[in-house]
């Protein structure tokens, strides 16, 4: 994605067309201004597109028999439907691009029927009932009543060595620019209070004797990683062994290319990123495989490593690589992400043994409504430059729609199980703890306003507590 931004950019500027990239990013600015005014005025469209037939292989339904590892090539097939079936149907998009589809989850709910949670009963404590497919997960963020309180931990110096990623209290130490100690504090003293249902304080100890003998598996890109890093900060007190490494560095075997459909684009690389597990003192297993894309074929070898057990959880997520409003992509890659994550639900997931939690996609704030406006992210050469991050009116709300589409459509019988981590509408109101609002990135204008500091992934780990144990 960003190579194809960087060549396109190149030509322009080439042909003498800076001007003419500034002026995109303003139109861009208005499209999503008029959508925005849109959805206000007509809220979501009345029903989703279902994929046209043929979009995908007739195996779909059906877990299809992995050959044994130490015969199997590495594979370079799509993970959806082949180039043929794309072209075919590129005309007819798989889910409504009117912008009525930047929608926020109220009108969702409308259209579903499904009830907000009431802000009645919220001394009651959270679990697994608390977090269902559809309805909304509300709260609010407020200081602590303990003063001191700066956080659950300080990543430097508390963390295992190879759980330790960018320090927004120390961003000096990661390259950052220098920020106010009391900005920092002021944002690692704030804690989240659900509406519903009173979150259990997290209990490294309890987590793992609930979680005795049985496995967690995180799949997703580096928002999933940063989760990673958080359970493992919160647990370092049970934790007996560990260890993470970039992917090629691992000891995993997988580590061929493996391509994937991209839309009409055509066939991709995946990057595959990053590893990362430990374990227990009760046997608790932890597994992060850290890719940034979707491909079939990979994500059946990771799981067959495994061992996938009934009493097992697999914790997913997709979307930071599939950027909707990709500078002259034409809404490729949301169309990929379409197709990936219909794909993955109806053959995939519908079929796995074990219990499936689909963790919401986390808000990025770099300008605008949506929260997805930059330049630089795109390469974009006199672009405008990215100093801080700022506040997001809806965010990309559109990824968990069509989750949502896929829950109470194609895939609701064979999906009735899965559970979904709410984090979009707590983590939207956080824009102030992005690691580039600690200073990653600013020297260079290029501020990281997508990754998080632990002070917000650390709530996504104790919902998931809440929610398992």
């Amino acid at each position: 994605m960003r190579w194809a931004a960087a060549v396109i950019c190149s030509v322009l500027l080439l042909q003498g067309a800076q001007a003419d990239v500034y002026r995109a990013f303003q139109a861009m600015q208005s499209y999503t201004s008029q959508a925005l005014d849109y959805m206000r005025s007509n809220g979501m469209p009345q029903a989703y597109a279902a994929p046209a037939a043929g979009n995908y292989s007739s195996t779909m339904a059906q877990r299809s028999p992995a050959p044994a590892p130490d015969s199997r090539p590495v594979s370079t097939r799509p993970a959806s439907p082949d180039t043929a079936a794309i072209n075919a149907t590129s005309q007819t998009p798989l889910f409504s691009r009117m912008p009525g589809n930047l929608s926020s989850f109220a009108s969702v709910q409308a259209q579903s029927g499904s009830p907000a949670y009431s802000s009645q009963g919220a001394q009651q404590p959270c679990n697994a009932d608390s977090f269902a497919q559809t309805q909304r997960f509300t709260g609010s963020w407020v200081d602590s009543t303990n003063d001191s309180f700066n956080g659950f931990y300080t990543m430097t110096t508390d963390c295992p060595a190879w759980a330790r990623d960018y320090d927004c209290k120390n961003p000096q130490l990661g390259g950052g620019s220098p920020v106010d100690p009391g900005f920092i504090h002021q944002e690692f003293r704030q804690v989240f209070q659900a509406d519903q249902c009173r979150l259990r304080d997290f209990d490294a100890a309890d987590f793992s004797a609930k979680m005795r003998g049985r496995k967690l598996i995180m799949i997703g890109d580096s928002i999933m990683r940063l989760h990673f890093y958080s359970l493992a900060c919160l647990m370092r007190g049970q934790i007996v062994s560990g260890n993470a490494s970039d992917w090629q560095k691992s000891s995993l075997k997988w580590k061929g290319v493996y391509t994937t459909q991209w839309a009409e684009a055509g066939m991709l690389p995946v990057v595959k990123q990053y590893v990362g597990d430990f374990v227990t003192t009760t046997g608790f297993e932890v597994h992060m495989r850290d890719m940034g894309t979707y491909n079939d074929t990979l994500f059946g070898d990771v799981l067959s490593d495994l061992n996938l057990q009934s009493n097992d959880v697999l914790l997913i997520n997709w979307g930071a690589w599939y950027p909707r409003f990709a500078w002259n992509q034409n809404e490729v890659a949301w169309r990929a992400y379409q197709q990936h994550m219909y794909f993955l639900f109806n053959s995939r997931l519908a079929n796995l043994p074990c219990q499936v939690i689909w963790k919401q996609y986390a808000p990025v704030h770099f300008e605008g409504p949506t929260g997805s406006e930059v330049g630089f992210e795109h390469e974009l050469s006199g672009g405008p430059w990215q100093y801080q991050c700022y506040p997001a009116l809806v965010g990309e709300g559109w990824y968990d729609d069509y989750v949502r589409y896929l829950l109470q459509g194609p895939c609701k019988d064979g999906c009735s199980h899965i559970k979904v981590l709410p984090i979009f509408e707590m983590t939207r109101q956080r824009y102030n703890s992005h690691h580039g609002s600690m200073g990653r990135g600013q020297p260079t204008g290029n501020a990281d306003c997508r990754h998080w500091c632990n002070n917000i992934v650390d709530w996504w780990t104790i919902m998931l507590y809440n929610m398992l144990a």
